[in-house]
């Protein structure tokens, strides 16, 4: 019995003092090829929707079924990039716990929209409106753990544990409404009160994310 335990010690030890790539190379292999492919799919999804970049005109031109809501106008010069551009800052999967540690991030999203006017009548207010401008958000992240249950060489989630941030939101856009500025009114919007509402329901926010992302990966992957 000493022996054994003896020779069950000397085994913990040895496989604590080897890089974690040569303890479980299989599992972590698994982890990682379902973590690319996941992200790659999603990429090339973006892509082939015309979803990243995008640059086009867009004319509106739309009344509710009710016809209380009336809207016309054109938006020139609308162009969108980054948001396929997904890179893994950090991963690492512990198999004997069954927890992956993760790190996401999006460097840069960056939206304008050239010299645009819009015409909108809701139950007779009307207004006219006049945008351009650009809004870009800065390191789009998703960290955190998430529970896995590896199985035939297939992954699922059975919990996650998402902290989601944005580092910076850098509105520049002016406003006109009947040829009255509310330029810094929107600008607050995004600079300003945006980022106090992610932090006063981030738990809210950052449950509704973990749960919306496991059940698309175990339906889809």
């Amino acid at each position: 019995m000493k022996s054994l335990a003896l020779a069950c010690l000397l085994a913990i030890a040895a496989t604590n003092a080897l890089p974690q790539s040569e303890i479980v190379p299989a599992q972590n292999r698994i982890v990682d090829y379902w973590l690319i492919d996941a992200i790659e799919i999603l990429t090339q999804w973006i892509k082939n929707k015309g979803l990243d970049p995008v640059e086009t005109d867009i004319e509106l031109d739309y009344v509710s079924r009710d016809g209380l809501l009336q809207i016309v106008g054109l938006i020139e010069g609308l162009q969108f990039k980054g948001i396929s551009d997904i890179n893994i800052d950090n991963l690492y999967y512990n198999i004997i716990l069954g927890r992956l540690d993760i790190d996401l991030v999006i460097p840069k999203v960056w939206f304008h929209i050239g010299n645009s006017r819009i015409k909108a009548v809701y139950a007779g207010l009307k207004a006219d409106l006049e945008i351009n401008g650009s809004l870009i958000f800065f390191n789009i992240r998703i960290a955190g753990d998430a529970l896995l249950r590896l199985f035939g060489g297939s992954v699922t989630i059975l919990n996650m544990n998402p902290n989601f941030s944005i580092e910076h939101i850098d509105a520049g856009w002016t406003l006109l409404e009947s040829g009255e500025d509310y330029s810094c009114w929107i600008n607050n919007i995004f600079n300003t009160e945006i980022p106090n509402f992610l932090e006063t329901y981030k738990n809210e926010i950052n449950t509704v994310i973990g749960e919306q992302i496991r059940r698309a990966v175990n339906r889809w992957w």
